[in-house]
C-alpha cells in the first residue's frame, strides 16, 4: 500500500512535468497534452479506500496527487474573481478562432449581440471578412489576427515569426493598447502553433 501510494504520487509529478515541458517535443508527451487527463485520477478510486480502511497515514500522500491531478495536470481553477465583489470598471474580452470565416457573419453578430464585450479577439481570421459586423468599432488587424474594440485603439506591435521555426510562418501576437474609462491598457491577441501543425509540417 505505501509502496503503490508513493509511487502514485510520483507518477503524478512526472506527468506533470512531462506536459509542461515535453508537450510540444517529444510525441508521447504531445498524446498526453491532447489526450483525455481525467485517467491520471482512476488510481484514487483504489488507493483513497485501501488507505480509509487500512493506512490512514498515507491519506495526506493520495491527497497532495489529488491536488497536483486537478489543480496542474487537469487546469482546476476556483473562480475567486466571482467571489469577490466587483469595484471599478470592468473589460469583457471575448476570443475565438474562426478557423478562416468557418463561424459566419450572423452567427458573430448573435453572439457579439449576447455576449456584449467590450473587446473582441479574433483569430485566423480572413480580412474584411467581419467589416460589415463590426462597422462603426476601432478595429486592427494584421495576418489573421483581429481586435474589435468599442473604445480607441492603438497597433503597438506584432510578431510574425514563431519558435522553433516553421515552413509556414505567420502571424502569432498582435499588441494593442485600448483608451476607456479605467485609463489606456494595453491587450495582446496571441495565436501560438500547436504541436499537431507542426506534425502536419
Amino acid at each position: 500500500m505505501r509502496v503503490a501510494t508513493w509511487g502514485y504520487l510520483v507518477a503524478a509529478i512526472a506527468v506533470w512535468v512531462v506536459l509542461r515541458t515535453a508537450g510540444d517535443r517529444w510525441w508521447v508527451a504531445t498524446l498526453m497534452l491532447f489526450g483525455p487527463r481525467w485517467v491520471y485520477a482512476t488510481p484514487m478510486l483504489v488507493l483513497a479506500p485501501l488507505a480509509l480502511a487500512f493506512r490512514r497515514r498515507l491519506l495526506w500522500a493520495i491527497g497532495l496527487a489529488l491536488v497536483i491531478v486537478l489543480v496542474p495536470i487537469m487546469g482546476f481553477c476556483f473562480p475567486w474573481a466571482r467571489l469577490a465583489a466587483a469595484t471599478g470598471p470592468r473589460l469583457r474580452v471575448l476570443t475565438y478562432n474562426v478557423d478562416g470565416g468557418a463561424v459566419g457573419r450572423d452567427a458573430m453578430a448573435a453572439l457579439v449581440g449576447q455576449v456584449q464585450p467590450d473587446v473582441i479577439h479574433l483569430q485566423e481570421c480572413p480580412a474584411g471578412f467581419y467589416d460589415e459586423v463590426f462597422r462603426g468599432w476601432h478595429v486592427c488587424s494584421e495576418g489573421g489576427l483581429f481586435i474589435a474594440s468599442r473604445f480607441p485603439v492603438h497597433r503597438r506591435d506584432s510578431v510574425a515569426g514563431v519558435h522553433p521555426p516553421h515552413q509556414w510562418p505567420r502571424q502569432s501576437m498582435l499588441l494593442v493598447s485600448v483608451e476607456g474609462p479605467f485609463g489606456e491598457i494595453g491587450l495582446c491577441n496571441v495565436h501560438l502553433p500547436s504541436p499537431l501543425q507542426y506534425a502536419d509540417g
